[in-house]
């Protein structure tokens, strides 16, 4: 089955605290020590359909093609610029499950079933243009997608019992590549809003993972 045909446990981030101590630090702050920067955000990440029905199997992958689908995303970024212009930047994306229906190609059958959780680490290189209180920005780079996923068992609509067993360790884990930039928009000194848009690619087998991630965000400059 594909990668996102398991529902995945809980996962929580807490990043409130951390956002608060970055607001108190950047008022403590002189402008020209602010070589730190914190983005708390959240989005939507917007997956392509993947796989496809000459990948059907019977009795093994009888559900070949999971649609398109747009769960919700927070994360947060920390950036560090060696000067005004270029940064790195380490960025964390969770993208919660979504509701998808799948369908059986041999004989009409669905399963509607909850995609995995996952949370997305990459380290990006940051092209900045500051521009007063406008901040426009190109990001690219990259990292590691972990899945979160456990066995259970499905129940398709004509009836037909589907038992997933857990995945191994190694399997959770892949590598992923993202693209994309946006602008931040400095409301106060150190203080702003970011709007975020990238392409990401998850290099799972048999098929790789394309989406398009769009986050709203606060930033602080430290």
């Amino acid at each position: 089955m594909p990668r996102n045909r398991r529902p995945g446990a809980a996962g929580r981030s807490a990043l409130t605290g951390v956002f608060f101590f970055g607001l108190l630090l950047a008022g403590l702050r002189g402008e020209e020590t602010r070589n730190f920067q914190l983005t708390v955000f959240g989005g939507l990440h917007h997956q392509a359909a993947y796989g496809s029905d000459k990948d059907y199997i019977r009795g093994e992958n009888d559900f070949p093609v999971t649609p398109a689908h747009t769960p919700g995303m927070v994360g947060f970024g920390l950036t560090y610029f060696f000067t005004p212009h270029f940064g790195i930047e380490y960025d964390g994306r969770f993208v919660r499950s979504s509701r998808v229906t799948c369908r059986d190609p041999s004989d009409g059958d669905t399963l509607t079933f909850e995609t995995n959780r996952h949370f997305a680490m990459t380290l990006n290189l940051i092209l900045e243009v500051p521009l007063g209180r406008f901040r426009p920005y190109l990001a690219v780079g990259g990292g590691l997608d972990r899945m979160e996923a456990r066995g259970e068992r499905l129940v398709t609509a004509l009836g037909h019992e589907i038992i997933v067993d857990d995945p191994a360790e190694s399997g959770l884990l892949d590598p992923v590549i993202q693209a994309g930039g946006g602008l931040r928009v400095l409301l106060f000194k150190g203080v702003g809003l970011s709007l975020d848009g990238r392409y990401v690619v998850v290099f799972d087998k048999p098929s790789s993972l394309q989406g398009l991630s769009f986050g709203l965000g606060l930033v602080v400059r430290l």
